[in-house]
């Protein structure tokens, strides 16, 4: 068994559609509990996959369903988590504004997130922006922000998914706007240079609009931020019958 970090969308396309493994990034599994890296064989296909991601969450599925020959299993909940860096004094985002933050960038008028290239998300492969997504109500595919393995100081360093989040967050030079995605399991808080969770506050009711509307109404998004649990959603173990 082993991992590959390729965003949990694409894993999971990969598997429906009967794709090969990619041969980057490298695969990681652990014998002995110590951490390796692999080369598999060109052209294998998974029989069995895991992944943070349920077969209809990217949207990428012909129909919307899963293939006959395919099911999916629950495993253990996961986390999609909203952070912040360390030195911001964050605690906490609503639905609400996470909807106008992502949807609307530049233009959100929820302050101090207005400022889109300090926004890093991931992209329509990734497994955590697909429920996120869902969470907030912003389609996968049209998220303001960075992609953040796209930057340049992420690219040099050979750096994707989670850690070019982590990364990103860590070198903005101002950190009080700076807002990021990641799983859970991909942020550590005890780890002094690690970017910090955001409290999630649930939605007002019937407040659900699409990008695309007037910029100053954005501004009805400014509201107080109190501190609850963060979306969570199960992994799912793929199999192929």
């Amino acid at each position: 068994m082993v991992y590959i970090g390729d965003g949990g969308c694409l894993g999971a396309d990969n598997f429906f559609n009967n794709r090969p493994i990619p041969a980057k990034p490298a695969p990681i599994y652990y014998p002995g509990q110590v951490k390796g890296t692999c080369e598999l064989p060109a052209g294998r296909v998974a029989d069995i996959a895991t992944s943070d991601v349920y077969g209809e969450g990217c949207g990428t599925l012909p129909g919307g369903q899963l293939p006959s020959n395919m099911g999916d299993f629950l495993g253990p909940i996961q986390p999609m988590v909203f952070v912040v860096p360390k030195a911001s004094s964050q605690k906490s985002i609503s639905q609400d504004a996470a909807y106008f933050v992502f949807g609307f960038g530049d233009d959100s008028g929820v302050e101090p997130w207005t400022v889109s290239s300090s926004l890093y998300r991931r992209n329509t492969t990734s497994a955590v922006q697909a429920f996120l997504a869902i969470a907030i109500g912003v389609p996968i595919d049209r998220w303001a922000g960075v992609d953040a393995p796209t930057l340049p100081a992420n690219v040099s360093a050979s750096l994707s998914g989670a850690a070019a989040v982590i990364n990103a967050l860590e070198l903005d030079p101002n950190p009080e706007q700076a807002l990021g995605i990641l799983a859970n399991t991909n942020y550590e808080r005890h780890d002094r240079g690690s970017p910090q969770h955001l409290g999630l506050q649930r939605p007002r009711p019937n407040l659900r609009l699409l990008p695309g509307l007037e910029p100053d109404r954005a501004r009805q998004s400014q509201r107080s931020r109190r501190t609850l649990r963060a979306v969570g959603r199960d992994p799912f173990l793929h199999v192929r019958r």
